[in-house]
């Protein structure tokens, strides 16, 4: 409990520090609040967070997503292939059985 107690206020500072700097993050970036955000932020939630190495993860991507948000503010013709690569990850992701899909496709 201790450890996850750590962890969501190590989250709500990072997230709050990227609010304060006007950053974004990726997805959000390049989507919107678009299916595939969800589907990236529930697989962060749902499969990241509970372990360990995920948490390590999820820091580490706390850290550069601004900084890659910016990049692809700065060229937009950026977009478009990051926007292929996580719209591919989040179709595959739809799928993880622990995101509620149970193996089917929702649309």
């Amino acid at each position: 409990m201790v450890e996850h107690e750590r962890f969501y206020r190590e989250g709500l500072a990072a997230s709050s520090q990227a609010a304060r700097k006007g950053c974004c993050f990726i997805a959000t970036c390049v989507f919107g609040e678009a299916w595939q955000t969800q589907v990236l932020r529930q697989f962060r939630d749902v499969a990241l967070r509970p372990n360990v190495w995920g948490r390590r993860l999820v820091w580490s991507y706390y850290r550069l997503a601004p900084g890659i948000c910016k990049c692809l503010r700065r060229w937009p013709a950026l977009q478009a292939p990051v926007r292929v690569v996580l719209g591919a990850i989040a179709a595959c992701l739809r799928w993880w059985p622990g995101l509620g899909g149970g193996g089917k496709c929702r649309r």
